[in-house]
């Protein structure tokens, strides 16, 4: 299924056509959510999988979006996994894995942030 996302104002129509031709169209009403990209990385026809990268506006409930976009498929839609890879400027490369967090507090001193 081809698929787009489109903001207008402060709503996000998801529209696509199936197979078989059929235009679906999903609008939400939703003004504190902002999808900057949307874009399908693998599709498996056999399980009906769909890997997405989003990226998005703080606040947004991307098991929301899921949903949504299975409304929009007259179809069901959960996650079964999500992973966050950037926040503000910091990305998956800047962080520590949890095996390397044992060894940066034995040489870093964790101080209380000043209110």
């Amino acid at each position: 299924m081809n698929q787009y996302f489109q903001q207008n104002g402060g709503n996000i129509t998801i529209s696509g056509v199936s197979d078989d031709g059929i235009q679906v169209s999903y609008e939400t009403d939703d003004n504190d959510v902002i999808i900057d990209e949307a874009e399908i990385q693998a599709f498996d026809a056999e399980t009906m999988t769909i890997v997405l990268r989003i990226v998005c506006s703080k606040g947004t409930y991307i098991r929301a979006l899921a949903r949504d976009i299975g409304q929009a498929l007259d179809s069901g839609a959960h996650l079964t996994a999500l992973q966050r890879t950037r926040i503000g400027q910091y990305t998956l490369s800047d962080c520590l894995r949890l095996e390397q967090l044992t060894e940066w507090l034995s040489t870093n001193e964790l101080t209380a942030r000043q209110a």
